[in-house]
């Protein structure tokens, strides 16, 4: 009974862990950026995606962000970057914000 005290505790954290602020980014892209940039649009755009069953359980590295940047960039098809850009975690899921935007 006392070896699954820690597995339980474990569990119980994993389950109540709390919404993480991933941030607030001027630019964001997933190629690098050597030139400007140029808006295509203010109104905002938003994707999202969520951790795999088998990386989130055993704490592996997912795609995550890269697919919810990816959704966002879909709402404005020329957009190939987001500029003022935030992530927030939404528990099995992230989503990003941002401005829809391309390179000059």
């Amino acid at each position: 009974m006392t070896s699954l005290f820690p597995i339980g505790v474990l569990i119980l954290l994993a389950g109540c862990s709390p919404h993480i602020h991933r941030g607030e980014f001027s630019l964001l892209s997933t190629s690098y950026l050597g030139g400007e940039y140029e808006l295509l649009s203010d109104r905002a755009v938003t994707g999202s995606a969520c951790f795999g069953v088998a990386p989130s359980v055993l704490f592996m590295a997912d795609d995550v962000f890269s697919r919810a940047v990816h959704k966002a960039l879909e709402e404005h098809p020329s957009a190939t970057l987001l500029a003022d850009a935030e992530f927030v975690d939404r528990g099995a899921c992230v989503s990003v914000t941002g401005l829809p935007a391309k390179l000059r």
